[in-house]
């Protein structure tokens, strides 16, 4: 009995101890359990703090962006400033409209993620996502551009209780544009069928979003040496992102801006300064910037474009750049097919879509100069579009360009595309139809032929060489 009892204590002492192991462990991990959930809470509530803070600035953004369209529309004109009065953005390197919309273009594989993305865009920066024959179009949220509107169309409006914000007038070409928004009850897509359809003779669109044709950017390099092909004078318009006209690659550069976009004012950015320092290299250059990226969200659409072609046809600038890329818009196409046709030689980048990217404009109209990108050893950049509205291919991978601050190295066509623009700016300088047909055709006749024998999609007519170039002999040379 004595030896069961001492037994029974023996195994009661073990089975205490285990207890109390077991206690103390449990009472260990609930600790650490909500010293965990403390830390998500003070995680959450921290994140919380910084959406509020992040909101509340970008209602700043919008109140401001909005007093400045209300005062625009009510002078019947968007402001347009440049000299000194400029605002350099603190993340210069890229433009956020290019973040955002491309961000969205690859997220169709998650549709929580679109959505969220989708919403975000909208309710911060005003901008609708659209799908159009299975592709995105951004445009601006419930703003339609009518072009020469008629007494018809002014009844059809005033039918569909649209609101005319503002009106301008295309000098150069003989147009008159007016803007209108819906109210937000309205089906902006079914408005704008309904406008097409009870008007076919107008001519109605969005104001769609458009994009610096930019591709890959590397790190801030050591300045080189300018490097001047030529040394005479030539002009080249630029349409484009603001430029660091003090940069020093500028230095012997005429630079004059004006601001088409939505921002105060012109917004210089890493982009259009690249670009213009790649114009610069060329020789005496004087570059009229037209600014369609202009303030802190950097999104350019079809008015700032067509307002910025308006303006420097009225400059009657013989060669214009535009390193920009986005959808077909009628009115964007009747603007440009009216300036090509009075002489205007209008340069585009072909877009960084990659081989099987969709056609992008207006590097895809006829008559524009599409420009894809090839590297030292003539290999194609391998994110360039391809297709029948390539033209010409240039130099425009591992390209070393002036950023706001120093170099960097650029790869895409939006770099070949100026390298086009300046050599044609040499030998072509006033707008003539007659003579700007007779030039390109002789510089197609003349290119290095790239890839399959005569065109092919991939790089055109062949490669523009500045050495070939200054060696031909064109009869409407330097036309003043």
């Amino acid at each position: 009995m004595l030896v069961r009892f001492n037994i029974f204590l023996i195994v009661f002492t073990v089975v205490s101890s285990s207890q109390l192991c077991s206690i103390q462990a449990q009472d260990k991990v609930e600790r650490l359990h909500e010293k965990h959930l403390h830390r998500i809470e003070e995680r959450a509530t921290n994140r919380l703090a910084e959406r509020a803070q992040h909101k509340a600035q970008q209602k700043v953004l919008r109140n401001s962006l909005h007093k400045t369209e209300k005062f625009e529309a009510s002078t019947g004109r968007l402001q347009q400033r440049h000299g000194n009065n400029q605002f350099i953005p603190n993340k210069e390197d890229s433009l956020q409209a290019n973040e955002l919309i491309r961000d969205i273009k690859h997220s169709k594989k998650d549709p929580d993620r679109r959505r969220k993305m989708i919403n975000t865009v909208r309710n911060e920066f005003a901008l609708t996502v659209l799908n159009k024959n299975g592709k995105d179009m951004v445009v601006r949220h419930g703003e339609i551009i009518a072009l020469n509107i008629s007494k018809k169309g002014n009844l059809v409006v005033e039918k569909l209780k649209l609101n005319k914000i503002r009106s301008f007038k295309l000098t150069t070409i003989g147009s008159t544009v007016d803007i209108f928004t819906v109210d937000e009850q309205s089906d902006f897509a079914v408005i704008i069928e309904q406008l097409n359809q009870y008007d076919p003779d107008g001519h109605y669109e969005y104001n769609q979003v458009y994009t610096a044709s930019s591709g890959q950017v590397e790190k801030t390099l050591p300045r080189n040496e300018d490097n001047k092909i030529d040394d005479s004078e030539f002009t080249v318009g630029l349409i484009d992102t603001g430029v660091n006209e003090n940069h020093i690659s500028l230095k012997d550069t005429k630079v004059h801006q004006e601001n088409f976009g939505r921002g105060k004012t012109v917004t210089p950015r890493n982009h259009g300064t690249a670009i213009s320092s790649i114009i610069a290299s060329h020789g005496r250059a004087n570059v009229l910037v037209a600014d369609v990226f202009s303030g802190a969200t950097g999104f350019g659409d079809t008015e700032a474009i067509i307002r910025a072609l308006d303006w420097l046809a009225g400059s009657d600038i013989g060669v214009i750049n535009m390193s920009l890329a986005g959808p077909d818009n009628f009115i964007l196409r009747h603007t440009i097919s009216s300036l090509t046709l009075k002489g205007h030689i209008i340069v585009a980048a072909v877009g960084n879509e990659g081989p099987d990217g969709s056609k992008r404009f207006p590097a895809g109209y006829d008559h524009v100069v599409g420009v894809t990108a090839v590297d030292a050893k003539n290999n194609i950049y391998n994110k360039a579009n391809q297709g029948s509205y390539v033209d010409i291919a240039a130099p425009g991978v591992d390209v070393i360009a002036s950023a706001i601050n120093g170099e960097k190295k650029y790869s895409g066509t939006s770099f070949a595309a100026p390298f086009v623009s300046a050599l044609l700016a040499h030998r072509y300088r006033k707008s003539d139809f007659k003579s700007a047909q007779e030039i390109l055709q002789k510089i197609m006749s003349n290119l290095t032929d790239l890839g399959d024998i005569g065109y092919d999609p991939v790089f055109g007519f062949g490669l523009l060489e500045s050495r070939k170039f200054y060696k031909m002999e064109i009869a409407t040379d330097v036309i003043d």
